[in-house]
């Protein structure tokens, strides 16, 4: 193991953590509901699920060393000037800890504010995704928010001027019979399943897009550690072709601790506008008709915010060190649909809601089509990316298109 790198096993029980905590989210909030405590006016949940990535922000520390920093290395990809003085491995180390230094460091006032207006974004946008949660059922849930990624794609299409190739583009239609399918199976629960999948499908298109709009505002590489010589090689050329913007980006844990914070702010002040004088009525009342009692409320409430706290923390490890890049982003994403499809089929049907909570032979084959398209998305994003760096390696070809660079930047922007 090298220094300062975490073992092989830990990763392994990182990602795994990570994909387990995020299936327990849209459980954890279907049984808020169930327990009276799902009011989609008064989102006392949504409050208790931002205090998991707001409690990154004791992970940061304030950074005394900007120019410092400036002179160990020009970014967290490599330094330029062991790779042009021919030195070996000054810039390895160095740069492992730049990128630490960086990623735990405060943001400064202006990262702030804009990662704020962010955040004040997703608010809404994963209000909506939670409010359709608790109409659909976590099984319909899992099929539909698993789309994010794709979602996120398409928008950098757009707004970032990725490029997609044809085999990325397949995956997304893929992915877009599979909703179908799946909207179409939510019109045989009722109309509240249906509006609930509307929701979802719209919550998770918008919370893609904080996604890119938070790629805008963070480092301008990925934040995963190169673990192979030609990644080396290509982060190299990637160096010596870019020149880092000081302070004018934000960290991916500084990005989750802000939009957490900023999150928790915006609820707390709705519960003493609205929800404390309604506490009554929407939580009490509701608690009190299924056998709720105040124990169990917290109970239910602080598992939610634990279990978004376990998805944030094992974000970061996931991300920097899990090995295949896109293809494993892919593989988790779609791992998770399938054990949410799973869990929920088997832990509440018959027990809570009607029929969308079970398993039924249309959601089996919307959830196969949406985890293939997904799969397939992120496969051929790792052979493009693979055929990208064969081309700039060979024969010591040390430039890069812009639109080649912009594909090679590719960060998972938020942490939930």
């Amino acid at each position: 193991m090298m220094d300062g790198q975490p073992s092989f096993t830990w990763i392994m029980i990182s990602a795994g953590l990570y994909v387990l905590s995020g299936v327990t989210q849209p459980i954890l909030m279907a049984y808020a509901k169930h327990a009276g405590l799902g009011d989609a006016k008064c989102q006392l949940y949504m409050l208790f699920y931002y205090i998991g990535p707001a409690s990154v922000a004791f992970s940061l520390r304030r950074s005394g060393g900007g120019r410092k920093r400036n002179n160990n290395a020009g970014s967290q990809y490599g330094s330029t000037s062991s790779n042009t003085n021919g030195g070996e491995s000054s810039g390895d180390g160095g740069n492992v800890a730049v990128a630490v230094n960086e990623d735990r460091s405060w943001p400064t006032v202006p990262q702030v504010k804009v990662a704020s207006g962010i955040a004040l974004f997703d608010i809404f946008a994963q209000s909506i995704v939670y409010a359709g949660n608790n109409l659909a059922g976590p099984t319909i849930f899992s099929i539909i928010y698993s789309s994010v990624t794709i979602w996120a794609a398409i928008y950098s299409q757009f707004l970032l001027s990725r490029t997609l190739s044809r085999e990325q583009w397949i995956g997304i239609c893929l992915v877009v019979i599979g909703l179908s399918l799946t909207a179409m199976d939510s019109l045989s629960h009722g109309e509240h399943v249906f509006a609930g999948a509307c929701l979802i499908l719209v919550g998770s298109s918008l919370h893609a897009m904080t996604y890119v709009l938070s790629e805008k505002i963070m480092i301008d590489s990925s934040p995963m550690l190169q673990t192979t010589e030609s990644d080396a090689m290509l982060t190299s050329t990637m160096t010596q072709q870019q020149t880092v913007k000081e302070t004018k980006r934000i960290s991916v844990r500084a990005n989750c601790a802000v939009q957490g914070i900023v999150a928790c702010v915006a609820f707390f002040i709705w519960q003493l506008i609205y929800t404390i004088p309604h506490f009554q009525t929407s939580i009490l009342t509701p608690m009190a008709d299924v056998g709720t009692t105040t124990t169990r409320a917290i109970g239910i409430l602080s598992s939610i915010s634990i279990s978004n706290l376990i998805h944030s923390i094992t974000f970061f490890q996931t991300l920097k060190s899990f090995p295949g890049g896109a293809t494993s982003a892919g593989v988790l994403k779609g791992l998770q649909a399938v054990l949410v499809f799973m869990m929920s089929s088997i832990l509440l049907c018959g027990r809570w809601g009607g029929s969308e909570m079970c398993w039924s032979t249309n959601k089996l084959l919307s959830l196969i089509v949406v985890v293939c398209g997904i799969m397939f998305y992120g496969a051929s994003t790792k052979a493009d990316k693979k055929r990208i760096m064969e081309n700039v390696v060979k024969g010591g070809e040390l430039s890069l298109r812009e639109e080649d660079l912009n594909r090679l930047r590719e960060v998972d922007g938020t942490c939930v």
